[in-house]
């Protein structure tokens, strides 16, 4: 999924512990916010005891996420004790109340009634295919309205100096108008809540 989103060729294989690393990669919406997508290691159930620490501190990344994509193999009869196995491990590590969306992935498998029947019991839920791309521009679309929920609508004067700052609001911000002054740059955008309060000082109203 990270690779179709992303454009990315990290390796993917069918196998369990393929890779034990986190993988991030830049993202950014059609809107032009830019993001961070980090994919960790799949969750199991019963892991070896010796490598429960190991497994864990892979998922520290999930810690600091926004958006948590719980992403199940939808043509797997199991699919529930995965999702089960999911948010065990997030309340294990303190993540149980983070914002999540749920993406069954592998819909290329499955015929229109079983599709039907996951769209009925989870409505909320994305149906993807990292093979063909299908359900992309929904994913997409869930992903940037999850991420514009807590904005906040700001405008500001930043001086050239905070050359870091004007950095940060491109990158993570939706940008709705920008002017540049004699001494600094005015702009309004939509920002997340946790970047807001650091242009608090050059807010005008």
């Amino acid at each position: 999924m990270l690779n179709r989103l992303t454009g990315s060729t990290v390796l993917s294989q069918d196998k369990l512990f393929a890779t034990l690393d986190p993988t991030t990669r830049s993202y950014r919406l059609p809107g032009g916010r830019g993001m961070t997508i980090t994919d960790t290691v799949g969750f199991i159930q019963k892991l070896p005891h010796g490598l429960v620490d190991a497994f864990k501190s892979t998922l520290s990344e999930v810690l600091g996420a926004d958006l948590i994509l719980k992403v199940v193999d939808a043509s797997d009869e199991d699919y529930e004790r995965q999702l089960e196995a999911v948010d065990r491990v997030l309340d294990e590590i303190g993540a149980g109340e983070r914002l999540t969306l749920t993406v069954f992935n592998k819909i290329d498998l499955l015929d229109s009634v079983d599709r039907l029947s996951f769209r009925r019991r989870y409505p909320e839920a994305v149906l993807f295919s990292a093979q063909t791309g299908e359900g992309l521009d929904d994913l997409v679309d869930r992903i940037a309205r999850e991420a514009a929920a807590t904005d906040v609508l700001l405008s500001a004067e930043i001086p050239y100096r905070e050359g870091a700052l004007i950095t940060l609001v491109h990158e993570q911000g939706t940008l709705l108008h920008e002017e540049y002054l004699e001494d600094g740059v005015r702009i309004v955008a939509k920002l997340p809540a946790r970047i807001a309060p650091r242009l608090e000082r050059y807010r005008t109203e």
